[in-house]
């Protein structure tokens, strides 16, 4: 006895009827409370230039989507972008430290300094 299974004989092909199946279709409303969304961007300055890499990949709708690029430019932009970045990082530290001021005996409640 074969072990392999028996090849069916020839048999007629039917057609279908296009009414009787109905096609796939997606969710229409998918649960709006569950997205997702990721992006990733990459920086880095090497020779004079600067290189910029970005990733972004989101699930909303029910729809899988996912966009990237990549580009180059010129060495300012990246001193600009850190000398942005420190400004910002040195506010938020500021702020923070100011709100510890407040427990300090020799803290002076009457002046200000303008930043």
């Amino acid at each position: 006895m074969s072990k392999l299974a028996e090849k069916p004989t020839d048999r007629p092909v039917h057609k279908m009827d296009p009414n009787e199946v109905s096609p796939y279709e997606a969710y229409p409303s998918a649960s709006p409370w569950f997205r997702f969304r990721h992006s990733y961007t990459e920086i880095s300055s090497l020779a004079g230039s600067t290189h910029v890499r970005s990733r972004e990949t989101r699930f909303e709708n029910g729809r899988f989507t996912s966009e990237s690029f990549e580009g180059t430019l010129g060495q300012s932009f990246h001193d600009d972008l850190v000398a942005n970045a420190q400004k910002l990082f040195l506010a938020q530290t500021a702020f923070l430290l100011r709100q510890f001021s407040w427990f300090l005996p020799f803290h002076d409640r009457s002046s200000r300094r303008d930043e």
